[in-house]
């Protein structure tokens, strides 16, 4: 099972990798590369609240039973 679970990840991993470079690609100039950078940087601390956020209620419910 986490070997599929795994395959899975690497796939989904690879196919953001290849929208974000066609993405950036695809940008016409340096301003343009500069607010698409600051775009992902603001998607990434976003999403690792959200985990952060997700982490400690779990650990809080675990650390409940």
């Amino acid at each position: 099972m986490t070997n599929r679970v795994c395959g899975m990840l690497a796939r989904q991993g690879a196919a953001i990798g290849t929208l974000y470079e066609l993405t950036w690609m695809g940008l016409p100039d340096e301003p343009a590369k500069r607010q698409f950078e600051s775009a992902v940087s603001t998607a990434k601390q976003k999403m690792r609240n959200r985990l952060d956020k997700d982490e400690r209620a779990l650990a809080e419910k675990l650390g409940r039973s």
